[in-house]
C-alpha cells in the first residue's frame, strides 16, 4: 500500500483538510510540518480511522469525540457529519510465463459518522464506510471493504505503519511490564513474519490428522489398530494439554524471573543509598557515644568549677596584694613580732608544771598554785593583744607556693581533656548529622518486606522452573511412545487395504506439519536473526556520532523469547529505559520497526509522529536519513524545532513537504490574522524553509505554543 492523498472534514481541528503524500520511490518523504497543537496527532488519528474504523481510536473510541471542540450547535445545528478519506496505491503481483507482472491500482477509501454536540458523554448515530476502486470508466464500489483493508493492512499491523514517537517507545519502556512488552513485540513481529498464518495452518492440520484417526478408528476391523488409535488420541490430548501447561510454567517462570530481577534491583538501590537498618543502628550508637561524651564533660565541667573555689586560685588571683602583705610580715618576722608564741609558751608552762624562770607550778602546792593563777591571769589579759598578731603569724607560716603550682598544673590537664571531649563530640554530631540526613532521604520503602517479598517471588519462580524441568521430562516420555505408537499405528493401515488412504492422508498430514513446523522455527529462528542484524546496523548507523552512546553498546537483538536487549562492553545486558539516553530510545524503536518492514518485504506506509524528539545534532540527520532510505514510503509529522538543523537532509529526500497551522494561535504566535474565529487547521504549501502569510509566527520555538492538542 502507497498512500496517495488524504482529506478530513469536521474530524476534530481538521475541519477541512486535504493533504497529497509522496509517492516517488526516490525522494519517499513527505513531512507535515506543525507545531505543537497543530493537528499533527490529529492527522494520525485520522488516518487510523479512517482505515479501521473506531478501534484505532484512543480508547477504541470509546468517549473520544470527533467532532470540533469548539462546534456551535446553535448556528450550525447538533448533529455533526464527520468524514474522512484515504486514497491510496495497492500493488498486485501476478505470476505469468514471462516472469512476474505488477499492476497498480488506485483504491478511495471513505468513512462517515454522524455525530450529536452534547454536554455529556459522546453520542454516534450511524456511521459508514465504503470502498471504491478506480477504472478507466470511473470510481468502482468494492464490497465487504473492511474485510478487504484488513487483508492488504492487517489492523495487527497498525502499531508498526503508524506510529506515535513516544508511544513507540513502548517496545522498549520500562513503563509497560515485560510481558506487556514482549507481546507488544510478539504481536508486531507475528503479523508481519507471518506466525500468526503458520500457526493456523498448523491448527488446521493437527485438526486433520485427529478427524483421520476418529474415522480410522470407527472402521478398525481389529482390536489391535483401535486400541493404538485410542492410545494416539489419548496421548494427543495429553500432549496437549502439557504443551499448554508448560508454556504456562514458562511464563510463569519468565514473569517471576522479571520480578525478582526488579526487587534485585530495587534492594540494590536501597542499598546503594543505605540499609535503613544498620544507618538506624549506627544513628543509635553514636547518640548513645554524644550522651556519653556529653556526661564526661559534665564531670570535667564540674571539676573545673571545683578548680577555682580553691585556695591557690585565690593566691593566683591576689598575688599583687599578696606581695605586698608579705613584705610587711618578713619586717615584723625581722624585728620580732612574730611569730606571736606567748600564750602557747605559758600554757605550756601550766602544763609542765614549771615557770620559765624555773620555779615550780605543780599543781597542789599553795605557793605554786599562787604562780598558776598569776600565769593564768597573763595568759586571759594576753589573748585580745595577741589576737591581731596570731592571724599575722598565721599569715606569715600560712603561705604555700606549692599549692599554687598544683592548681596550675590540674587546670592545664582539665582545660586539655575538655578540649579532647569537645572534639571527639563535633565529630560524632557531624556522623550524627550524615546518618540522619542519609535515613531522610533514603525511599520510604521497606527494605525487609522488600526481602520478604523477594523470598517468595523466588520460591514461587523456582516452583514454575521445577514444573517446566518435570514437563519436558513427562513430554519427551509422551512424544517418544506417541512416535512408537505412530509407527504401529502406520504399520497396522498399511497392511490392510481398506485403510491405505488414511494411511496416506495421514502421511501428508504428517509431512505438511513436518514443513511448517520448519517453517515456523526458521521464522523464529532465521528470520528473526535477520530482523535482529538489521536492527542493529540501523540502529549504530542512527547513534554513531554520539559516542558516549556508541561506545556503551555494543549490539543489539530480539530474542526467541521476543525482547529486545541491548548488550553493552563485557556482554552485559543494559537497561535501554535508564542506561540509554532519549535519542538512542527513540532511535532503537525506530530501527525496530523499520528492520521488521524491511525483513518482512511488507510494502505499506511508515507514518510516524514527532519522531525526532529529545534528539539532536548529527544524531537526528542520521535517524532521519536512516529511516528514509529503509522505508518504502516515508510520512513524518514534525514539529519546527525537530526540522531545525535537518535543512539540508530534508532537501536532500523529501519529496513533499506541507505546513499546518492552527488558527487559535493568532495572534500570540501567528503573525497574520487568518481570518476566522472558529479554531481548525490550515493547510498550506510551504516547505521547511518557507514561510507564508497563513504560517509566519512570531514565535520560533515550539514549546512556547503549549502541550500536543488535536
Amino acid at each position: 500500500m502507497k498512500l496517495v492523498k488524504a482529506g478530513f472534514q469536521n474530524f476534530r481541528l481538521l475541519r477541512n483538510v486535504e493533504v497529497r503524500f509522496a509517492t516517488d520511490p526516490k525522494r519517499p518523504l513527505t513531512v507535515v510540518r506543525a507545531a505543537n497543537e497543530s493537528g499533527k496527532t490529529t492527522l494520525l488519528h485520522g488516518l487510523q480511522w479512517v482505515l479501521y474504523g473506531d478501534t484505532a481510536l484512543p480508547g477504541k473510541g470509546h468517549g473520544f469525540r470527533l467532532f470540533p471542540v469548539d462546534w456551535d450547535s446553535a448556528k450550525d445545528g447538533r448533529q455533526v457529519e464527520v468524514q474522512g478519506f484515504v486514497e491510496f496505491e495497492i500493488a498486485h503481483r501476478r505470476k505469468r510465463s514471462d516472469g512476474i507482472t505488477t499492476n497498480r491500482r488506485t483504491y478511495r477509501l471513505d468513512r462517515k459518522v454522524v455525530e450529536v454536540v452534547s454536554q455529556e458523554a459522546t453520542r454516534r448515530l450511524s456511521s459508514t464506510v465504503k470502498l471504491f476502486s478506480k477504472e478507466q470508466t470511473g470510481w468502482k464500489d468494492v464490497p465487504e471493504p473492511e474485510t478487504w483493508i484488513n487483508g492488504e493492512v492487517s489492523s495487527d499491523l497498525r502499531e508498526v505503519f503508524f506510529t506515535d514517537g513516544d508511544r513507540a517507545l513502548g517496545f522498549i519502556s520500562a513503563d509497560l511490564t515485560p510481558r506487556a512488552r514482549r507481546v507488544k513485540v510478539e504481536k508486531a513481529i507475528r503479523s508481519l513474519l507471518g506466525l500468526d498464518i503458520v500457526d493456523s495452518a498448523l491448527r488446521h492440520i493437527k485438526e486433520v490428522r485427529r478427524t483421520l484417526q476418529k474415522g480410522a478408528r470407527k472402521v478398525a476391523d481389529t482390536s489391535n489398530l483401535s486400541d493404538v488409535l485410542e492410545r494416539l488420541m489419548e496421548l494427543e490430548r495429553q500432549l496437549d494439554g502439557m504443551v499448554e501447561q508448560r508454556q504456562e510454567a514458562e511464563d510463569g517462570f519468565r514473569d517471576y524471573s522479571e520480578r525478582v530481577a526488579v526487587l534485585n534491583r530495587e534492594v540494590d538501590d536501597v542499598l546503594s543509598q543505605g540499609n535503613m537498618d544498620d544507618l538506624q543502628s549506627n544513628l543509635a550508637n553514636v547518640r548513645a557515644e554524644i550522651k556519653g561524651l556529653m556526661e564526661d564533660d559534665r564531670r570535667a565541667a564540674a571539676e573545673h568549677a571545683a578548680v577555682f573555689a580553691t585556695v591557690g586560685v585565690a593566691e593566683e588571683l591576689l598575688t599583687p596584694a599578696l606581695a605586698a602583705a608579705t613584705e610587711i610580715l618578713e619586717q615584723m618576722k625581722k624585728e620580732g613580732r612574730i611569730p606571736k608564741a606567748t600564750i602557747p609558751v605559758l600554757r605550756d608552762c601550766l602544763r609542765a608544771e614549771k615557770c620559765i624562770c624555773g620555779e615550780s607550778l605543780r599543781v597542789g602546792d599553795k605557793l605554786a598554785e599562787v604562780r598558776r593563777s598569776c600565769i593564768e591571769k597573763l595568759i586571759e589579759d594576753r589573748r585580745q593583744a595577741d589576737d591581731m598578731g596570731g592571724i599575722v603569724t598565721e599569715l606569715y607560716y600560712g603561705r604555700n607556693t606549692d599549692v599554687r603550682r598544683n592548681w596550675v598544673g590540674q587546670y592545664e590537664q582539665l582545660v586539655q581533656r575538655r578540649d579532647a571531649i569537645d572534639g571527639r563530640l563535633e565529630v560524632a554530631r557531624r556522623r550524627r548529622r550524615a546518618l540522619e540526613n542519609k535515613i531522610d532521604a533514603l525511599p520510604d520503602k521497606d527494605l525487609a518486606g522488600i526481602r520478604r517479598t523477594l523470598r517468595q517471588y523466588t520460591e514461587q519462580r523456582d516452583r514454575y522452573l521445577a514444573r517446566k524441568s518435570e514437563l519436558d521430562a513427562e513430554i519427551r516420555v509422551r512424544q517418544d511412545e506417541k512416535l512408537e505408537m505412530e509407527n504401529g499405528r502406520d504399520e497396522l493401515l498399511r497392511r490392510r487395504k481398506a485403510h491405505r488412504q488414511t494411511w496416506a492422508q495421514l502421511h501428508v498430514a504428517r509431512d505438511v506439519d513436518g514443513i511448517l513446523g520448519r517453517a515456523r522455527s526458521r521464522i523464529t529462528s532465521d528470520e528473526l536473526d535477520k530482523v535482529s542484524l538489521e536492527m542493529n546496523r540501523m540502529f549504530l548507523e542512527m547513534i554513531g556520532a554520539d559516542t558516549e552512546q556508541s561506545n556503551l553498546i555494543q549490539r543489539t537483538k530480539v530474542t526467541e523469547s521476543f525482547d529486545i536487549i541491548v548488550v553493552g562492553p563485557r556482554n552485559r545486558h543494559l537497561d535501554p529505559d535508564k542506561d540509554l539516553n532519549g535519542a538512542s530510545r527513540r532511535a532503537l524503536t525506530l530501527a525496530f520497526i523499520l528492520a521488521l518492514v524491511r525483513v518482512s518485504a511488507y510494502e505499506a506506509p511508515n507514518v510516524i509522529d514527532t519522531p525526532l524528539g529529545m534528539t539532536s545534532g548529527y544524531v537526528k540527520q542520521a535517524i532521519l536519513r536512516t529511516a528514509v532510505s529503509e522505508s518504502f514510503q516515508l510520512i513524518l509529522l514534525l514539529t519546527h524545532d525537530e526540522i531545525s538543523g535537518c535543512e539540508d537532509a530534508l532537501d536532500d529526500v523529501a519529496g513533499r513537504v506541507v505546513t499546518f497551522t492552527n488558527t487559535a494561535h493568532y495572534p500570540r504566535i501567528l503573525l497574520h490574522d487568518p481570518g476566522t474565529e472558529v479554531a481548525k487547521v490550515l493547510c498550506c504549501e510551504c516547505d521547511h524553509r518557507a514561510e507564508c502569510t497563513i504560517c509566519s509566527r512570531r514565535i520560533s520555538s515550539d514549546t512556547d505554543a503549549g502541550g500536543e492538542g488535536e
